[in-house]
């Protein structure tokens, strides 16, 4: 399908750019055909770094948190968002905050809209913007999840 071959290309330049600027979270990633890209966090399975693309207008960076078992993760994201204040001043800006009760997983993402991948002109653009975004992300969560 057309969505997997654009998605398989702007993975490949976005994995090589964020190398270049030494955003290594998911330097030992492989390009795919899904509309994203994930990474451990190092604090236990199922807690991931993620890069999220759609084919139109928006890309996201979050943090997904799935382990397998509700209760944990949801005391994982509660642990993590009794620091919200502290990451968002990390981060930059603020965070959509995701608890999603009805649902096992967990997710703090931040939405970008430089565009999506049916913007190829656009790709360096946003795929810069979106590698900025993981690195702040990972610094701003990085030392709460430690501890969650």
């Amino acid at each position: 399908a057309e969505h997997h071959v654009l998605r398989l290309k702007f993975w490949e330049q976005l994995l090589s750019r964020a190398k270049e600027k030494g955003v290594l979270t998911h330097a030992l990633r492989a390009p795919s055909k899904d509309s994203w890209i994930s990474a451990g966090a190092g604090v236990r399975a199922g807690v991931n770094y993620s890069y999220v693309a759609w084919m139109q207008e928006e890309t996201a960076v979050e943090l997904y948190i799935d382990t397998g078992d509700k209760e944990e993760n949801k005391r994982i994201f509660d642990t993590v968002h009794g620091r919200k204040a502290e990451i968002e001043q990390a981060f930059g800006s603020s965070l959509s905050w995701e608890r999603l009760d009805e649902k096992r997983a967990s997710r703090i993402r931040s939405v970008l809209r430089e565009g999506g991948l049916t913007d190829e002109a656009k790709w360096p653009a946003i795929q810069d913007a979106m590698i900025s975004a993981m690195d702040r992300l990972v610094k701003a969560v990085k030392p709460y999840l430690a501890r969650a």
